[in-house]
């Protein structure tokens, strides 16, 4: 059969096709079969947006961003924060690729899941005893906030009567809020137990004192002068060898050491003084009255109206310095010195009065002294405080024991404003009874808490009582 040629061309050219189709499919195929034995890779970016409680947002940045961009390196995700100042939390907001983000929000949801919650809880403590847990300059509120790790806040306003509850507010863990809470009770505990102890020294005294019958005293040899000691803050002046000067009865109202002390003269002023104590506690204790007498300055050397945190009466007292109250920036506290007993304390300025001119009317009571003819042993510049506590305890400090006194020498005060070039005497004490007299310098020197030393007669500038010019005491 013969063959056609003019069939040949369309058959060889179908055959072609038929072969290039085939190919192309098996390449694109083959390709296709390549491609999805490769790992995708993926271009789309997520946002992720997480609510951060305010407290966890500083931690969860870092300092100087630290552990955020430490979850940045691993997560390969980049963050930032949106901030809401009317809501209780920040947006931390997370963008990256899919994967990338979701690592970054675990890790992020994982860090808040560990931080300990943060609670606010409160107390209330009483007004007495807001002194103590506050501290000198806000020492003793910050040594308890630094110490459990929680911030603790004292709420209530500033002057208001010792009788009335304040609230102290805590923030923190648990944890942090219970040891807060332990230390604030221990101050309350210790003032109360401050308070009862000082209430039970300083006992109420009666009117007309029991007087002592003095027994006769064995007069004084005069001695010869001597190298002053230097024991205290003062230095002796113009010597003499008379003898020592006639008894009066005393109370001794607060102590420092042997080397100075304050006494108070039995008498009628006793009474008097106890009248205007008790007048000053009822009208400084009204709040208008305090609201109508407060100080717009307060200075060095000024006298003043103040409450004694441990029994809550008022009394008059001098501003010996002022300092920066450490808890409060823009309050100052006032080192007073009480002008009627010797006591002193730290009291913030804004609870001063100014002193009603008619409370000047009766001296101050409180007379400094040291006791004359004894020193620390072995020549110490200073007591050893067991000395300190046996004398306390033989002259019964603000128990109201009247002693008798006699006047030995003086000796000039170097002390705080007001008191500089002031005369101090020095005077021995006589625990007088029934049974005899009790020379308190010669108990201490017998039960080895202080030597004998020699006492250099003197006698002040100016015409005196027995115990200085009191008409200067102001």
């Amino acid at each position: 059969m013969p063959f056609n040629n003019k069939l040949l061309v369309p058959v060889a050219l179908g055959l072609s096709l038929v072969t290039v189709t085939a190919f192309v499919v098996y390449y694109v195929f083959k390709k296709e079969e390549e491609n999805d034995s490769k790992p995708v890779r993926s271009t789309k970016f997520n946002l992720i947006e997480v609510q951060v409680p305010k407290s966890i947002v500083p931690a969860l940045i870092g300092r100087n961003g630290s552990n955020i961009k430490q979850i940045e390196d691993k997560s390969g995700a980049s963050i930032h924060f949106k901030k809401f100042t009317e809501e209780d939390y920040d947006v931390c907001i997370i963008r990256g690729q899919s994967n990338a983000s979701q690592i970054a929000e675990t890790m992020v949801h994982d860090f808040i899941n560990q931080q300990p919650v943060i609670v606010e809880n409160s107390i209330s403590v009483p007004g007495w005893a807001c002194g103590r847990i506050i501290g000198t300059g806000g020492e003793n509120i910050n040594d308890i906030s630094h110490r459990s790790g929680a911030r603790v806040k004292l709420e209530g306003e500033r002057g208001a009567d010792l009788s009335t509850q304040r609230k102290v507010v805590f923030r923190g863990t648990a944890e942090q809020i219970h040891i807060a809470k332990g230390l604030i009770e221990e101050c309350v505990e210790q003032e109360r137990c401050r308070r009862e102890v000082e209430q039970a020294k300083r006992s109420p005294r009666v009117s007309t004192p029991p007087h002592v019958p003095l027994a006769p005293l064995t007069p004084l040899t005069p001695l010869t002068p001597h190298t002053p000691d230097t024991t205290g803050d003062v230095t002796h002046v113009k010597r003499r060898t008379e003898p020592s000067s006639a008894s009066i009865e005393v109370y001794v109202s607060a102590s420092s050491s042997p080397s100075r002390f304050w006494v108070q003269f039995v008498g009628p002023q006793v009474a008097q003084l106890d009248d205007l104590v008790a007048h000053m506690t009822e009208y400084y204790g009204n709040k208008e009255n305090r609201a109508s007498h407060a100080l717009v300055k307060v200075s060095v050397g000024q006298v003043v109206a103040a409450v004694f945190r441990h029994d809550g009466r008022w009394y008059r007292a001098r501003v010996m310095d002022l300092r920066p109250n450490e808890f409060d920036a823009t309050q100052q506290v006032a080192d007073l010195f009480f002008l009627d007993y010797g006591d002193s304390e730290y009291v913030a300025t804004h609870e001063l009065c100014e002193l009603r001119a008619d409370l000047l009317r009766l001296r101050f009571q409180a007379m400094e002294c040291f006791l004359a003819g004894v020193r620390p042993v072995n020549q110490q510049t200073r007591w050893h405080p067991q000395a300190v506590e046996r004398f306390e305890d033989l002259v019964q400090v603000a128990r109201w024991k009247p002693l008798v006194s006699r006047t030995c020498t003086y000796k000039k005060s170097s002390g705080a404003v007001g008191e500089r070039g002031k005369e101090v005497p020095g005077i021995k004490l006589y625990d007088v009874t029934d049974a005899g007299s009790l020379d308190i310098g010669e108990v201490l020197v017998r039960e080895g808490w202080a030597e004998p030393c020699e006492t250099a007669h003197s006698v002040p500038a100016t015409p005196h009582t027995p115990f200085g010019d009191l008409s200067h005491s102001r």
